[in-house]
């Protein structure tokens, strides 16, 4: 199935550019110079001095360590493109945050106003470069939201779609305009053997191509059936997915229910 994304249950949503509610993101600070920022030997450092790397007290305070960005993501390719290998959060008020980008020399790349802390938990950059997700979500929910930026304009990155998934869950690219995730959908209660919890959605497992702004499902739920994306295959040809699946619709919301579980594999459809 192929879809155009737009705001409903199990779609992305799309921000596009052009309308009223525009998908750029909030402007950074003007008043603030962040390429004084850098990171070097593990920390932050403002002109050079570190900044305080202490977790702090007040847990609704970003930590300003830096984040090393996951080496399954930094590929030949996306060394090559120069993709961003460090992150960092510096606070703002009212629990608003600064996302900060470096390069793997720690030289400042760009920024990416945030109106909550918690909208960065990790980052994942497209193996071409120019774009990234940014894993977020309130720490004690069983879901992350991710939103999807494009960072040609460094000056002002764009919010290109957001869309949600469960936590541990991977969000992997095929090349550098596609990803692969397992979209969480309409709200339905159903149980997620993965972690013995009752999580609030069907799940999909969908491809998203940034190019043309669709998104094709790879796999869907039924009344019965559930997936979720286990891994993509070395040479991108395939994915290999989870299904859950029960005999009557109503067992989704018996704790004790005995899911069946098994691994399938699918292809991914070609490019364009």
């Amino acid at each position: 199935m192929k879809t155009i994304l737009g705001i409903a249950a199990a779609t992305l949503v799309l921000v596009c550019a052009g309308m009223v509610c525009a998908g750029m993101a909030r402007a950074a600070d003007p008043s603030e110079d962040y390429s004084r920022y850098s990171v070097s030997d593990g920390a932050l450092r403002l002109d050079d001095a570190p900044v305080n790397n202490a977790a702090p007290d007040d847990p609704d305070v970003p930590d300003p360590t830096p984040h090393k960005v996951g080496d399954r993501h930094l590929t030949p390719e996306a060394l090559s493109a120069g993709v961003p290998q460090y992150w960092s959060l510096i606070p703002r008020e009212s629990n608003a945050a600064t996302a900060l980008f470096f390069s793997g020399d720690g030289k400042f790349m760009f920024a990416v106003p945030l109106e909550h802390w918690s909208e960065c938990h990790d980052a994942i950059p497209s193996p071409g470069g120019q774009k990234i997700i940014l894993v977020g979500g309130a720490p004690w929910r069983p879901f992350r939201v991710n939103v999807l930026y494009d960072y040609s304009d460094r000056e002002n990155p764009s919010k290109l779609a957001e869309f949600d998934t469960v936590i541990g869950d991977p969000i992997q690219w095929l090349d550098p305009g596609r990803f692969v995730f397992t979209l969480m959908g309409s709200a339905d209660n159903r149980l997620d053997v993965a972690s013995d919890v009752l999580l609030s959605g069907a799940f999909y497992v969908s491809l998203y191509d940034t190019t043309i702004s669709e998104r094709v499902d790879l796999k869907e739920p039924t009344d019965t059936q559930n997936f979720m994306l286990k891994g993509v295959a070395d040479d991108k040809k395939t994915v290999e997915i989870i299904e859950h699946s029960v005999k009557d619709p109503a067992d989704w919301k018996k704790e004790d229910t005995e899911l069946r579980k098994q691994t399938l594999t699918v292809p991914i459809p070609s490019a364009g």
